[in-house]
């Protein structure tokens, strides 16, 4: 969880191992399933408007010299 007055947004992120546990997140958080929805629904509270919707996929690559 990110941002502030100052930024005028709000950034929530999670990790996950790979795709298939990250779209169980999705599914737990859209079904309100998840232990931590009261906590996301708080938060969603205090959105006035969604200016921006994204989903961003990061990975690493090893490499020895």
């Amino acid at each position: 969880l990110g941002g502030g007055a100052n930024e005028n947004n709000l950034m929530v992120r999670a990790i996950a191992p790979d795709g298939k546990s990250f779209g169980e997140l999705y599914e737990k958080g859209y079904s309100g399933s998840a232990p931590w929805n009261s906590t996301l629904q708080a938060m969603q509270s205090l959105i006035d408007e969604v200016v921006r919707d994204s989903h961003e996929q990061c990975g690493y690559l090893l490499a020895a010299e």
